[in-house]
């Protein structure tokens, strides 16, 4: 099992969080580790 991220910081404006969730992603993938961005629709 790889690493789940919440993708919540997807559907909010650019802020510092999503900075460092999508730099965090970014490493993730450099470094070769499996991940899941994962987004819950709102009902």
């Amino acid at each position: 099992m790889g690493i789940i991220v919440n993708g919540r910081f997807l559907t909010m404006p650019i802020n510092g969080i999503f900075r460092f969730a999508l730099e965090l992603c970014k490493q993730l993938k450099k470094h070769n580790i499996q991940f899941v961005i994962i987004v819950i629709s709102q009902i």
